[in-house]
């Protein structure tokens, strides 16, 4: 994988070259290895869930190698553009692998990393601005990759790493909190088809339900409770829905909240109980006795909503 706006804060720091001139070679080189890549992973992934496909011939290494560049991808490129904070995460990165190397004589350099990662050097951030843009075009692939991959976990058969690495690399999009308005919605777009995969890994898998929350909780722990720019999940609204009694209660609980938008992670918990539930079973207390006429059959209906109500106390037990 490619760490394109770490690639790019090493350019801005090595102070040797313009960041335009990085950007139009080295990075213009870097950019095109990352588009190319995540196309071939989009194609690939369309492949596997055509319709016909001999299941035999597909290549799992394919698979698992288009798994981990869009969870590298997600993580340290399209986040850091998105919520600005390349900077911060480039500078941390680069600090822990020379700290083994440190001595006394570098005090000056950490005293600049530490500053620009404060966010207190303007320009560094003004430049580290420009290495985010060429990120952007890599979203609607990444995202058509999400949506390929939900596809997959419902048509074909995988191997439990496969789908834990898919259902992590989803919930890092949940720490999306984009700097500039103009991003929600390209943030939502991103949510959106997160939710839809994890959700399918959480419904066809349910072995893997307490591990897929135990990696939620972690996510959620890094969100700040209140922040309104965070509630970025539209909600249908009505009279129906939402009656003035329970807006009355709503607003309360937060004030100066709008409602008609709630946290992504609440609607992501939302559909992971939801997808929870199922069909309910009507058993047959005589369906394994021979037909008695002299004693009418008794049925009993088992709730669909167990499951539901076992994902549920799994959610509380970790609060």
């Amino acid at each position: 994988s490619i760490d394109f706006v770490q690639e790019g804060y090493k350019a801005l720091q090595s102070n040797s070259i313009a960041i335009e001139t990085w950007l139009a070679q080295g990075g213009k080189s870097l950019h095109d290895k990352i588009s190319m890549g995540l196309e071939a992973a989009a194609i690939l992934l369309f492949v596997i869930n055509s319709p016909g496909i001999n299941r035999s011939v597909i290549n799992e290494d394919a698979i698992e190698a288009s798994i981990v560049l869009f969870r590298q991808h997600l993580g340290k490129n399209i986040l850091p553009s998105l919520n600005q904070v390349g900077h911060i995460t480039a500078a941390s990165d680069k600090a822990d692998t020379a700290s083994a190397s440190r001595t006394p004589s570098t005090s000056a350099k950490k005293r600049r990393r530490s500053s620009a990662a404060s966010g207190g050097d303007t320009s560094l951030i003004r430049d580290m601005k420009k290495v985010y843009k060429p990120m952007y075009t890599t979203i609607g692939l990444t995202v058509q990759i999400l949506e390929r991959l939900e596809a997959l976990v419902q048509k074909v058969p995988l191997d439990d790493q496969p789908l834990l690495n898919i259902s992590s690399g989803a919930l890092i999009s949940l720490e999306l909190d984009p700097a500039l308005q103009s991003d929600m919605a390209i943030a939502h777009q991103i949510h959106e088809a997160s939710i839809g995969v994890v959700s399918a890994i959480f419904r066809k898998y349910p072995r893997h339900r307490q591990i897929i929350i135990e990696d939620l909780f972690p996510v959620m722990l890094k969100l700040p409770a209140y922040k309104k720019s965070m509630r970025t999940y539209p909600i249908q609204s009505s009279s129906i829905l939402f009656p003035t009694g329970l807006k009355t209660l709503s607003a309360s609980l937060a004030p100066g909240v709008e409602m008609g938008a709630i946290q992504t992670i609440s609607a992501m918990i939302l559909s992971l109980v939801q997808g929870s539930v199922v069909r309910p079973e009507i058993l047959s207390e005589h369906q394994q006795q021979e037909e008695d006429d002299s004693h009418p059959k008794q049925f009993e209906i088992v709730s669909g909503l167990r499951s539901c109500q076992s994902v549920s106390d799994l959610f509380v037990s970790h609060l």
